[in-house]
Parts: C-alpha cells; sequence; structure tokens
C-alpha cells in the first residue's frame, strides 16, 4: 500500500492511503524527519466512529470503533500506522467527518483555570456542585449554575461560597448564577436536569430507564444549542438513563430538518457520569457477596449504569459466577436505599459525578461511558489532548461475550 505524506501547522507530518487534495502533498516515501507529531487519516460512517482519538500504541488504529478497543492486543494487521516511527506522538483523524480540517491542529486539555457550568440544581446537581466546591480548587475556577429557579441559584452561590476554613485562605471555585444561554461559555458543560424520578415506593425494575423520554426532551434543547454555540468543551450528561441520554444528546446535536448532517458535537465530546458509582457499590459489596477481599485492585466494571452493567470479580482470576452475583447485587443496590425511604443520589453525584468529572479534567484514569462503536460504553478510561484512550487488559473470552451482549442492547435503545 502507497502512503502519502503531507505538511501542516508547525512540522506536523501526515499520512495517508489515498490522496487528500485539500492538503500540501510531499514529495516523500517515508515520513519526514522534521515531523513532531503524526496524523493518521481513516474514513469511518461518524455514526459509528469518533472524530479524532489518540493512537497510544499502533495497533489502536485497527480496532478504535470496536469492544476490541477495551483488549489487550493479541496480533494485528499491517497499516499506515507502519509508515510511522514508534517514538512519534500520533492521533487519527476521521476524513468522514464534515468538519474534519478544524481538528488538525491540536492544542492541549485545559488541566487548570476551568470554567465550568452545571445545569440542575435538584438532589444530584447540588450535591455534585458541593463535591465540585471542595475537591476540585487545584483546576476549577469558576463554576457557573443554572436553574430554572433563581431562589436555588441565589441559594447555593451563597451556601457554596461560605464554605471555608478557619483561617486559610483555600483555593477553591468561586460560583455564579448564570443565565441559560450562558452554559456553553465555558470548558465543561455538566447536564444534571431531570423530568421526574421515580417515586421511592418503586424498588423494582430499572427505574433508570423510565426516565429516558422525559429527560431526552430536557437534554435536546441543550444539544442544539451546544450545535449552535459551536461547542468546543466537553459535554457531561450525569442524569439517567446517562448511556442512552449521551447517543441522543449526540443524534439530536447533529440532526437538522429531520436528517442527520454531523455539524454539531463530534462523538467524543460527550461524555456519560454513571459507572463511578456502580463500581463504588460493587466494592462495598464485594467481601460481603463474594468474598473477594481484592476488588479495589483487581475488579472492574463496565458497560451502562443500570441494566446491562458488567462486573467483574478479578481482571487477573475471572470467575463467571461470582462476577454474575456481584453484578446482580450492585445492580440492585440502589434498592436497599430506596427501602429505607429515601432516593439514592448522594453516591451518584459524588462517585459517578464530582470525583470522575475531577479526575476526567486532570487527565487521571476514571470510569465514564464514551463513543465506542456507535454506543456510549462505560469503561476506564483518560481524556488526552486528542481524545480518549480506554484501558486496555487480558479480558476473557466468556467476559468479552458479556460486553458484546450489552453493547448489542444499548444499540437497540436508540
Amino acid at each position: 500500500m502507497r502512503p502519502y505524506f503531507y505538511h501542516l501547522n508547525d512540522q506536523v507530518g501526515c499520512v495517508a492511503n489515498r490522496p487528500i487534495p485539500e492538503l500540501e502533498a510531499l514529495e516523500v516515501e517515508r515520513f519526514p524527519k522534521q515531523a513532531n507529531k503524526a496524523i493518521v487519516f481513516f474514513e469511518g460512517d461518524p455514526a459509528k466512529n469518533v472524530a479524532r482519538f489518540p493512537i497510544h500504541e499502533l495497533r489502536d488504529f485497527q480496532d478504535h470503533d470496536h469492544l476490541n478497543r477495551l483488549k489487550a492486543w493479541t496480533q494485528w494487521d499491517s497499516s499506515l500506522v507502519d509508515f510511522v516511527p514508534e517514538d512519534l506522538p500520533v492521533y487519527a483523524v476521521n476524513l468522514a467527518w464534515p468538519k474534519w480540517k478544524s481538528l488538525l491542529a491540536i492544542k492541549a486539555k485545559k488541566r487548570t483555570g476551568i470554567r465550568l457550568n452545571l445545569v440542575a440544581l435538584g438532589d444530584v446537581g447540588s450535591t455534585l456542585l458541593i463535591g465540585l466546591c471542595l475537591m476540585g480548587g487545584d483546576c476549577i475556577d469558576e463554576i457557573g449554575i443554572y436553574d430554572r429557579s433563581p431562589e436555588k441559584q441565589r441559594r447555593f452561590v451563597l451556601e457554596t461560597n461560605q464554605i471555608l476554613a478557619f483561617g486559610k485562605k483555600e483555593q477553591k471555585p468561586k460560583v455564579r448564577a448564570i443565565e441559560k444561554d450562558e452554559v456553553f461559555d465555558g470548558d465543561y458543560f455538566v447536564f444534571c436536569a431531570s423530568k421526574g424520578i421515580p417515586p421511592i415506593s418503586q424498588t423494582s425494575g430499572d427505574v433508570r430507564m423510565v426516565q429516558l423520554e422525559g429527560n431526552r426532551k430536557i437534554l435536546q434543547e441543550f444539544a442544539h444549542m451546544a450545535r449552535m454555540k459551536d461547542f468546543q468543551g466537553e459535554f457531561c450528561v450525569v442524569s439517567d438513563p446517562v448511556d442512552p441520554l449521551c447517543k441522543a444528546a449526540y443524534l439530536d446535536s447533529n440532526t437538522a430538518n429531520e436528517k442527520l448532517d454531523f455539524q454539531g458535537l463530534r462523538p467524543e465530546q460527550i461524555h456519560g457520569f454513571g459507572l463511578g458509582v456502580m463500581y463504588a457499590r460493587a466494592a462495598y459489596l464485594a467481601e460481603s457477596v463474594i468474598q473477594e477481599p481484592d476488588f479495589l485492585k483487581n475488579g472492574r466494571a463496565y458497560g451502562p449504569h443500570g441494566k446491562g452493567l458488567i462486573v467483574a470479580n478479578s481482571i487477573h482470576a475471572y470467575d463467571e459466577e461470582k462476577s454474575l452475583a456481584l453484578t446482580e447485587a450492585t445492580i440492585t443496590a440502589n434498592h436497599l436505599v430506596r427501602a429505607t425511604g429515601f432516593k439514592p443520589y448522594i453516591a451518584p453525584a459524588l462517585s459517578s459525578g464530582a470525583l470522575s468529572i475531577l479526575n476526567m479534567i486532570r487527565g487521571n484514569w476514571h470510569l465514564s461511558a464514551n463513543f465506542l462503536g456507535g454506543v456510549y460504553f462505560g469503561a476506564a478510561n483518560r481524556l488526552m489532548d486528542e481524545g480518549v484512550n480506554f484501558e486496555r487488559l487480558n479480558l476473557p473470552q466468556p467476559l468479552m461475550d458479556r460486553l458484546s451482549e450489552t453493547h448489542q442492547a444499548l444499540e437497540a435503545i436508540l
């Protein structure tokens, strides 16, 4: 296969398997020595493929749109990346994304001085806000809060800006009230709104999926707004059901006149935050349910926040029976809180919300749902300058089969 080389943007080298008329070609047969980064071009349906992603290892290129992205490499086919030097930072750009040229100049992700805007100050939103205020001073400068109730906005501006330890001026985000048309004037958008939460009396079934239709209608307005504002930051969904709502936001942001035109949010800009609490619940239950004291070290959680969740007892000594038992206990753990007469929102707001969002901002490993083969799929990952980098592990085939079943089920929802 003949490679085509290009040169642009501060000596960034590019390689493709066909001529790209929009770029200036280099008459060379190997990668330019002066290049400081490499771009590998590909063409993949935007309904199934991200617009840009990091190639952490050259093998990432062949399975970036497949569940195998979560699996350690065994063998791989030769591809364009054979022409890229091993020591050069590499990322991929999808030529099928209409605005692909805007993705050629990589800017480092902001890790400090963040402006984050949060929508809705219900139980989850207000608890998440408190968590960000207490733990996010190293990376967040300002949190804008929007709610339909001005009284709520005023209350939380007053309350959160009065959190302070005696005699010490701590680095802490400033909280201010914002208008609806300001929610995309920042680096991060966090959606916590909900049409309605199932009553406490409902202690069976997947109470999260009940909220899909109502919450999608609310989210749709913000997805359209992100498109109109040409929002280039991170679009974070915390409301239930997290994973289908992420896909709904992607579809709605990229639809005009009832047709997908892919002029809105890129799929990798949208992140779902629901898996963190499922992992936390599994860790809490692991020793009592399956006598697994090392879950924090070796256990993992994958998939959605709710039905379809997959918990693995251990990535080194996977046991199907133990994993299925722990998965079932974790999925129904929220019913234990509901049985006490209270809605379970504190752990989700902090484990899935504040802690996970802060780790994403810092570039640390965390649990969130990201675009993978046409659905938003929860797994450990890091947000890098070039996009999302998934954790790769030696996953046994029975576990991969469970992941595949959940992936197919998520595809069928929207």
